[in-house]
């Protein structure tokens, strides 16, 4: 409950993000800030963010194992990744109706 009592507990949320070359680090925080602010829209309370520089996404993974199990520590919150596809992919416009509101994809 919240301060008066009458407002529902807001859901926690763990950022989690992966850099790839030719991303700043200017540019990783902007996406990460903007996404927080998604979360805070959604009605989450971002509690963290797990961060890691990647040459590129794995295959079946987005984080490599020891940020998995850095994450894994966080107990009791909502994962949020930032969606990645490949290049050249394209969304069916049917699709996003499939999507839960705090999926993000660009």
């Amino acid at each position: 409950m919240g301060p008066t009592g009458n407002e529902p507990k807001k859901s926690r949320a763990i950022l989690a993000a992966v850099q790839l070359p030719g991303i700043s680090d200017v540019e990783h925080q902007a996406s990460l800030s903007e996404l927080e602010r998604l979360c805070n829209t959604l009605g989450f309370v971002v509690i963290g963010r797990v961060t890691q520089k990647r040459k590129s996404i794995a295959t079946g993974t987005i984080l490599g194992e020891g940020k998995l199990k850095e994450l894994a520590a966080w107990t009791g919150g909502t994962g949020v990744v930032q969606g990645f596809r490949k290049a050249g992919s394209e969304r069916d416009e049917d699709d996003e109706d499939e999507l839960s509101p705090s999926d993000r994809n660009e």
